[in-house]
């Protein structure tokens, strides 16, 4: 499943443009995965990245926010197709 995680500071302390430490900054973290991963695959996900975030950089998991966004694979390109068609080749067993 392929997926991408992006993360940013927000929040009215330490945000992008403030004064403020960011340590004090409310995490945004956005995971974008193909479409398919289960309720509890995805609340592991929110558990995992919440821990990471606290045991590593010293954040609040009350200020921490995690979106999931999946992704139809019709709508996701990579290594130069959807990953729909992709996956078919694989499945079928053409080289790509």
């Amino acid at each position: 499943m392929p997926f991408f995680v992006r993360t940013a500071n927000t929040g009215r302390a330490g945000g992008v443009g403030s004064a403020e430490p960011l340590e004090t900054a409310m995490p945004y973290v956005n995971v974008q995965i193909t479409a398919g991963a289960t309720r509890t695959q995805k609340q592991r996900l929110v558990e995992d990245i919440t821990r990471s975030l606290v045991d590593t950089l010293g954040k609040k998991p009350e200020q921490t926010h995690i979106v999931i966004q999946e992704i139809a694979e019709a709508d996701w390109g990579f290594a130069g197709m959807l990953t729909d068609d992709y996956r078919r080749r694989e499945r079928d067993g053409v080289a790509t």
